[in-house]
């Protein structure tokens, strides 16, 4: 067994079975985490394979509404390293509509990349696999506009999205804009649309975004690029969930409510709820999709 099989072992063993009473199928529940819910599924590959994803893409769906009746509201990120040659003329051609503002992704205790020597870069410029990705950030993408089925069917898949649940934020509700009904006419005839305009900057306003900053961003606090940043989002794999003391889990559920990410170092999904009773409303979902013939194909 090679080192990665030996790692994805242990990973499962760590991530049992909930009890037969409550069946939470594909998806693995960490059970010794007893202050929140944390779950892992496997995916094929990333990639993903088409029958995946679309599974996938049904969930997420569903998942956006549960937690929605929990009054909880969706924002999602992409990854920059993870937009793929093919898939970077994808995100200029929506840039207009999706508004991705910039921030930085971080493993949890880890510092920036440092700045390579001019002499090292030229040396490491003429390998065959030269790449600029490790010395660069994981620079991630917000997508300002709540459009949540179209940013997914042109990014998620590659291994790269990530989605979390916060609670509403006043900061982030526009005023009533009250019109004259005939001046509102002519400025959507001549293609302004003021309450998108409004909801967009207004969404600037979220408080999450500075929060992610000290939470997120200790480790890089005197660096300049968190200063032009707009937010941290942490990049978290089920070893960064086991590994943290409680009162960290803590710090990071004060800034979100659920987290969900494409973790290709889990080869697989996880999905991590603030709620530790969190079973009972996944089981339900999962089931509603078995019920309607939406199995899951791996």
């Amino acid at each position: 067994m090679d080192t990665t099989e030996v790692i994805l072992t242990e990973r499962r063993r760590r991530l049992e079975p909930v009890g037969q009473d409550i069946k939470v199928k594909p998806f693995l529940r960490a059970q010794e985490l007893e202050d929140i819910s944390l779950y892992w599924a496997p995916v094929d590959t990333f990639p993903m394979s088409f029958r995946v994803r679309a599974w996938w893409m049904a969930f997420l769906t569903r998942f956006r509404q549960l937690m929605a009746e929990r009054t909880l509201r969706q924002e999602n990120f992409l990854q920059f390293k993870t937009v793929t040659a093919e898939r970077s003329g994808h995100f200029m051609s929506t840039a207009m509509d999706f508004i991705p503002v910039t921030g930085i992704g971080l493993k949890p205790g880890s510092s920036l990349p440092p700045l390579p020597e001019a002499d090292q870069l030229k040396k490491e410029s003429l390998q065959p696999d030269f790449s600029m990705h490790k010395h660069l950030p994981d620079y991630t993408y917000w997508f300002v506009r709540k459009q949540d089925e179209e940013q997914r069917q042109h990014f998620f898949g590659m291994g790269g999205m990530a989605f979390l649940w916060l609670k509403k934020d006043p900061a982030t509700q526009p005023p009533d804009l009250k019109l004259p009904p005939a001046a509102r006419r002519l400025m959507e005839s001549h293609g302004s649309d003021i309450q998108k305009q409004l909801d967009t900057t207004y969404a600037l306003l979220d408080s999450f975004l500075k929060k992610s900053k000290a939470v997120f961003g200790k480790t890089i606090q005197d660096d300049p690029v968190l200063k032009n940043a707009a937010f941290v989002l942490p990049l978290l794999s089920s070893r960064d969930f086991f590994a943290a003391a409680p009162e960290t889990r803590q710090q990071w559920f004060d800034v979100f409510d659920g987290y969900c990410t494409e973790s290709p170092e889990d080869r697989g999904i996880l999905i991590a709820v603030k709620d530790p009773a969190f079973d009972a409303p996944l089981s339900a979902l999962l089931e509603q999709m078995r019920s309607e013939g939406m199995e899951y194909p791996l």
